[in-house]
């Protein structure tokens, strides 16, 4: 009997956490229970065999349900895991060859699909970047078909010191995007995507004024204010830009740096003109004296 509880803590605590020990257990767990209550009763027929057998009965009857509850359970999480692959293999047998054909790469991004919606989903809430579960799930469906959402996944697993890092690469205008609008029109397909961001940011840059700013920083304050947005410097320049490279030149608020004096600037000539003047009265003093 102590070699039945030993069993059952050691595959409780260790044995079915292992992948390896659970592969080669999980089908014969019975017959070694099996085993083990015969090598028990053996090893005590002669002293307690009635009391072994009570004892044997009443945790077969007990346990039974337990068990059969959790064969259901293993067969349903394998059902699952069985037609998620199959999901996977379809996509890959159909998508592959297009994105191969296209110039696309392989990112190596796991296979799993609650595993991509959670990379997405601890992104959003780590940047504030106000995705719904419903586009979430959009972008995870489309990372099977796209290479270049597949992409986006995969450089929000990376670790950044600060969102601008985030900002690098070609997709940049996505990921402005997508940080600086609190609601945003998310698309599986990437170049409707592109058309998305284009369209929107021409929007807010149609509405600026360059004469009625005094410098981008208040710009920016008045979009963000008018248009419930997230702009800063970072985001703001990459949508300008990314307008230009599209054929949309529009004019910012600009300044002449030279007219602008620091405070160091201002106390040097005030300086400057309090020694002026103090020289001044030395020489009507000097001319007065002859």
């Amino acid at each position: 009997m102590p070699l039945v509880f030993i069993f059952f803590i050691w595959y409780g605590m260790y044995g079915r956490n292992n992948p390896k020990i659970y592969s080669k257990l999980h089908d014969k767990f019975g017959l070694i229970v099996f085993l083990l209550f015969i090598f028990s009763g053996l090893s005590s027929f002669s002293s307690s065999f009635g009391v072994l057998l009570l004892v044997s009965l009443i945790i077969a009857v007990v346990g039974a349900p337990f068990w059969l509850i959790a064969w259901l359970i293993s067969k349903s999480a394998k059902g699952k895991a069985r037609q998620k692959q199959n999901d996977y293999d379809y996509y890959t047998q159909h998508y592959s060859q297009s994105d191969a054909k296209a110039g696309m790469t392989v990112t190596g991004l796991t296979k799993a699909v609650p595993k991509r919606r959670k990379i997405i989903q601890k992104f959003n809430q780590k940047y504030d970047l106000y995705l719904t579960d419903e586009e979430i799930n959009r972008i995870v469906d489309a990372s099977y078909m796209s290479n270049c959402w597949e992409r986006e996944i995969l450089d929000m697993d990376q670790k950044y010191d600060t969102i601008s890092q985030w900002y690098r690469g070609d997709s940049a205008w996505l990921r402005a995007y997508l940080h600086a609008f609190p609601v945003q029109n998310v698309t599986s397909d990437f170049e409707s995507q592109r058309s998305i961001c284009l369209d929107t940011f021409y929007q807010v840059f149609s509405e600026i004024d360059p004469g009625k700013y005094e410098s981008v920083e208040s710009c920016v304050r008045e979009i963000n204010h008018r248009f419930m947005t997230n702009f800063d410097d970072i985001t703001f320049s990459v949508a300008h830009r990314f307008l230009a490279d599209n054929g949309y030149k529009f004019e910012l608020p600009n300044f002449d740096v030279r007219g602008v004096k620091s405070d160091i600037d201002r106390l040097k000539d005030k300086y400057d003109q309090e020694t002026a003047s103090s020289g001044s009265r030395s020489g009507y003093e000097k001319m007065r004296q002859r």
